[in-house]
């Protein structure tokens, strides 16, 4: 568009130049819309599992205001930071999840294979076994015994879990329950959030998007149940004729430096500016955090590994070290 193509035949190039069949058929149906006289924004919104609202009022507000070709270089810039961030918590995330999940696999095996051999050898001896043993024995009977019903539980909780979480009850529940998570992590959750916050809404205001409909968009682009439900209390109040500052620094969800920020935005009509900072800076934080983060759970994990495998290890190893007396 920038370089004079009619939104039409950039539509069209795009529809042959992807590689992805659904996006294809999607810009298309976008293409034929276009050609059938709805504006690009109606175009894109019919298809919001694609466009989101963010990237639909953004487009909106561009063919508004005539500058189309700089408002999707903005979206684009918002979709690449986005993921730069959701890219950098997934990457942290992948070796504590590697680590669990072996974690687990190992301890099923030692219980369903290795401590039934000593059972066996235990239950010859007639001895009276150490306590520890004993509860060992008695979780490998029950896995063994009960596998059928324990694993299907299992997968039933973890699909029940994420069931629950697509409810409007367990979305408000489990985002609460995130941003209050120990070892830092509901701080980085916070830091993620008010990144995410900060770089939409700068994104909305220099596209020229209407201030309330920038923060009821904001809102639903957060991420979060309980920062959404803020903004929704602070676009009430900007309603009203409020600064966005003040409903800001009154609610605990938003830290301090946000809501100043925002207000030194405000008066020097500067407010994209501020919020691009905010944004910059929250992304960085993100950055030093995960890192930090990532340093505290590797040892964590390596020591509950070590504690589960060692008190299986542990608990067959005592009784031979009377092995001799249950002998004779």
């Amino acid at each position: 568009i920038e370089a004079g193509l009619n939104v039409v035949a950039a539509l069209h190039i795009l529809e042959h130049q992807t590689d992805d069949k659904y996006l294809s058929v999607v810009l298309s149906e976008v293409r034929a819309d276009v050609e059938g006289g709805s504006l690009l924004s109606q175009a894109l919104a019919r298809h919001p599992k694609v466009f989101s609202r963010l990237y639909v009022a953004m487009v909106e507000a561009g063919e508004a205001s005539g500058t189309l070709d700089r408002v999707l270089d903005r979206v684009a810039t918002q979709i690449e930071k986005e993921t730069q961030i959701k890219r950098r918590v997934k990457g942290a995330m992948i070796y504590p999840i590697v680590v669990l999940c072996f974690a687990s696999l190992v301890l099923t095996g030692l219980l369903l294979f290795i401590v039934p051999v000593f059972v066996k050898i235990f239950a010859q001896l007639n001895g009276q076994l150490p306590t520890l043993t004993q509860l060992v024995m008695h979780a490998s009977n029950l896995l063994k015994g009960y596998w059928f019903v324990i694993f299907p539980a299992i997968g039933l909780s973890v699909w029940g879990f994420f069931r629950w979480k697509q409810t409007e009850h367990g979305r408000q529940a489990w985002d609460r329950f995130r941003l209050r998570i120990p070892m830092k992590i509901g701080d980085v959750v916070l830091k993620v959030t008010m990144a995410r916050f900060s770089r939409t809404l700068a994104t909305l205001v220099g596209a020229g998007v209407d201030i309330i409909k920038a923060l009821e968009i904001t809102g639903q682009t957060a991420g979060n149940w309980v920062v959404e439900e803020a903004l929704h209390g602070v676009r009430q109040k900007v309603h009203e004729g409020v600064p966005i500052a003040q409903p800001l620094l009154e609610n605990e969800v938003f830290p301090p430096m946000v809501s100043q920020m925002v207000k030194i935005g405000e008066e020097s009509g500067e407010l994209e500016q501020m919020l691009g900072k905010i944004a910059d800076f929250y992304e960085d934080e993100v950055d030093a955090a995960v890192a930090s983060l990532t340093s505290i759970i590797e040892p964590v994990m390596m020591i509950a590994v070590g504690v589960m495998v060692g008190v299986i290890i542990i608990s067959m190893y005592l009784p031979m070290f009377k092995m001799l007396q249950l002998v004779k």
